[in-house]
């Protein structure tokens, strides 16, 4: 992934498509995090929301901004992770963001809120979350969230 999301990102930056290459380097961070490659994954993700505001890319925003809450969760800073979830949903109220992209927020918020206890608050998140996603379609999503409810003891 992260060989493809190079390329991807070369082009993008050759041709000059500034969509393109936060969108990419949004794919390399996601890619990075998921190898706990922090530093590469925050560079990425930083990248990706700093073009996607530059360019009014309301998607490219709140997919940066979930893949930085990760980063921060996983260095231990809760309350940046958090942050970046609001800012994230906030921006998708604004406009129009695919509710696929909405609900890995959701979800992403209501696993960071029950990993800090408050299991009732992380429950409407991630019931959210499954709702957007069966609502388009999206079994993927749905059944992510679904796997998060039974870890916290719920069912969907």
């Amino acid at each position: 992934m992260r060989h493809l999301g190079g390329e991807g990102l070369a082009i993008s930056r050759d041709i000059g498509d500034p969509w393109f290459t936060s969108y990419f380097q949004w794919l390399l961070a996601s890619a990075a995090l998921d190898q706990s490659d922090l530093a590469v994954a925050r560079s990425a993700a930083e990248e990706a929301l700093e073009i996607g505001v530059q360019v009014g890319g309301t998607l490219l925003v709140v997919c940066a901004r979930e893949t930085l809450a990760r980063v921060e969760w996983a260095q231990g800073n809760r309350a940046a992770a958090h942050r970046q979830l609001e800012d994230a949903l906030a921006a998708s109220e604004r406009v129009g963001v695919p509710a696929s992209y909405v609900a890995a927020v959701q979800l992403t918020l209501g696993q960071l809120i029950a990993a800090s206890g408050d299991g009732e608050i992380a429950r409407a998140h991630i019931e959210a979350s499954l709702t957007l996603a069966t609502g388009v379609g999206d079994a993927w999503a749905a059944e992510r969230a679904e796997r998060a409810l039974a870890d916290l003891g719920f069912v969907a």
